[in-house]
């Protein structure tokens, strides 16, 4: 290798072995490769936790969305953790758990109201079927759609045979004009309602 000194302009040859020189580059490769790996190896767990902190949330309201669909609203307790956050994963979280409460409860509601009106039809076809009082629903034709059980009872006629008859021909002759106009009257005014007294045909006449 030629180098100038610089005052005085001569040339001076230095016999330099080449691995002497080269040996403290392949140290700083090896050392930079090293540091390169070690950073690599750094940013890819970091990238993988970044991933399981952001996936795992994913994956747990997913699996508690499953679970509502099928009506097992115990799925979403896994979500509670979740929702103590306060990024926009806690977020979402948060929201979810509040909608699945209000259809919860709405749901609820829904049953108790169905069971009570079960209850309530239980209650009244009881008082119908049992009762002494005749219960009939005509149309506007007059056309029997239901008898109570206490037709059989009380005039003989066997449970269903009034339907799809004219209950005019139920009638006493003598009471027919009466009952016609009252019923004529209920008709027109379907909100209104009136009392007659007639005769009505028993089974044995």
């Amino acid at each position: 290798y030629w180098a100038t000194a610089p005052l005085s302009g001569w040339k001076v040859a230095l016999n330099v072995p080449e691995g002497l020189i080269l040996a403290p580059a392949r140290v700083l490769a090896i050392r930079t490769s090293i540091m390169a790996g070690f950073a690599l190896c750094v940013m890819l767990g970091i990238v993988a936790m970044m991933a399981r902190l952001l996936t795992g949330p994913v994956r747990l309201i997913t699996a508690a969305a499953e679970g509502v669909e099928a009506e097992n609203y115990k799925a979403t307790e896994a979500l509670t953790p979740i929702a103590g956050r306060k990024e926009e994963v806690g977020k979402q979280a948060r929201a979810f758990l509040r909608m699945v409460r209000e259809v919860a409860a709405r749901e609820l509601r829904l049953k108790q109201a169905e069971e009570a009106l079960r209850r309530s039809e239980r209650h009244f076809r009881a008082l119908i079927e049992k009762g002494q009082d005749i219960i009939a629903v005509l149309d506007a034709k007059g056309i029997f759609l239901y008898q109570s059980a206490s037709a059989a009872r009380v005039l003989g006629h066997a449970p269903g045979s009034m339907i799809g008859k004219q209950s005019r021909d139920f009638v006493h002759p003598g009471d027919q004009a009466r009952v016609t106009e009252i019923l004529s009257s209920i008709a027109a005014t379907p909100e209104g309602g009136g009392t007659v007294e007639y005769r009505i045909r028993a089974e044995d006449g």
